[in-house]
């Protein structure tokens, strides 16, 4: 753990920073509010995927060869592995919806794991064009889509509780 705060600590000092502002911001406008979370939730992952760890680039075209490698590894390396590539794009496919609702129900996960999977797709082309010693895998695009799509499905989810939880009088 202590490898994770001496690399990214100045990536999670400044979202405990920002945060609180941008719940404050929510209380305002709300509409700004979604697209900084969008933002904010999204630009500390790719700042720490973009992160050097040496130098040279490698290339994984072959799917789930990876991740199966990482979950018969160690258990705390495929935690943070997987874990944080589903957290990606996270952010954007909890809140995409909100801003543009023609990113909401079974077509806007669509919409969403494409936009998500284009956005990982670059970010492993960066990867390899940078040689910043990371692996440039087709996994991480496959998890990084997948995050979207789950918290896309978990805020479709959120909404259909709170409907069922208050229905409208009439």
């Amino acid at each position: 753990m202590g490898g994770v705060w001496s690399r990214w600590g100045a990536v999670l000092i400044a979202c405990a920073v920002v945060a609180p502002f941008v719940v404050l911001l929510a209380l305002r406008r709300p509409r700004v509010a979604v697209v900084a979370g969008m933002v904010l939730g999204t630009l500390p992952w790719v700042w720490m995927v973009l992160t050097p760890v040496g130098s040279g680039r490698a290339l994984s075209l072959v799917p789930l060869h990876d991740l199966a490698t990482v979950l018969g590894g160690d258990p705390v390396t495929a935690a943070i592995q997987v874990g944080g590539n589903l957290a990606v794009f996270a952010a954007l496919g909890f809140l995409l919806p909100f801003h543009a609702p023609r990113f909401a129900g079974r077509s806007g996960a669509w919409r969403i794991a494409g936009l998500a999977a284009a956005g990982s797709v670059a970010i492993e082309i960066a990867q390899w064009l940078l040689a910043i010693g990371r692996v440039s895998s087709v996994d991480d695009v496959l998890l990084n889509a997948s995050g979207a799509v789950i918290a896309a499905g978990l805020r479709a989810g959120c909404r259909a509780a709170a409907r069922a939880a208050h229905p409208r009088a009439g």
